[in-house]
């Protein structure tokens, strides 16, 4: 498949658009659930018996595993819950890691990142991490000290 890269911004930003728009194979998945189907998507995936709106996901999962940092030589693995699910991505060498973690049925997630500056993590640590992430649901003001942080109260103890 070739396509002609638009010239002027105006193309270039309309181009975007249309490029990032999130395809109807992708609407109403989670966000750990569409990362993990960029992070699998592959050139070696693709069939010539894809139907073109196959082709269109196909290519916007390959586009979209370089922007959401899917590691190329990494690994990812999934943890479902009956409260949240999240992937663990972890990077080649295994000095880096994200956990992208969303609460079933509410607008509530956020990333976790991991990053070992001596040498490899130790994913059984990440994974411990990963398996005690709770969300109680509650609002908080958007700006706290670290002596109002729940999580750092605990931590300092």
């Amino acid at each position: 498949m070739i396509v002609e890269l638009p010239e002027d911004l105006r193309d270039q930003q309309n181009f975007l658009q249309t490029a990032a728009k999130l395809p109807p194979e992708g609407q109403g998945m989670s966000r750990p659930r569409l990362r993990l189907a960029c992070c699998q998507a592959s050139s070696g995936n693709f069939r010539w018996s894809m139907s073109p709106e196959e082709v269109r996901w196909h290519i916007w999962c390959i586009a979209m595993a370089g922007i959401l940092r899917c590691y190329p030589d990494g690994r990812a693995e999934t943890l479902c819950r009956d409260d949240l699910e999240g992937i663990v991505l972890l990077s080649g060498n295994e000095r880096y890691a994200t956990f992208d973690w969303e609460v079933k049925g509410k607008n509530v997630g956020a990333y976790i990142h991991f990053k070992d500056d001596s040498g490899a993590l130790d994913a059984t640590w990440v994974h411990c991490v990963c398996e005690s992430v709770r969300c109680s649901g509650e609002s908080y003001p958007a700006e706290m000290s670290k002596q109002e942080l729940p999580a750092c109260q605990i931590l300092s103890r």
